[in-house]
């Protein structure tokens, strides 16, 4: 369950990026990208340390 919540905690943050103004659209897309790649790596990390129930 905290994993969904980190998940949906990540398109948050990144909806409320998009929504910024700034100087140029390349920043909210890099920043964007970030926030993707963070959700991830994050995956990745919780799958490889789960515990798993036959191990």
């Amino acid at each position: 369950m905290e994993m969904l919540l980190v998940l949906i905690a990540f398109m948050l943050l990144a909806v409320t990026v998009r929504k910024f103004k700034w100087k140029s659209k390349t920043t909210t897309i890099v920043i964007a990208a970030v926030i993707a790649l963070l959700q991830t790596a994050f995956v990745v990390f919780t799958m490889l340390t789960m515990k798993l129930p036959w191990s």
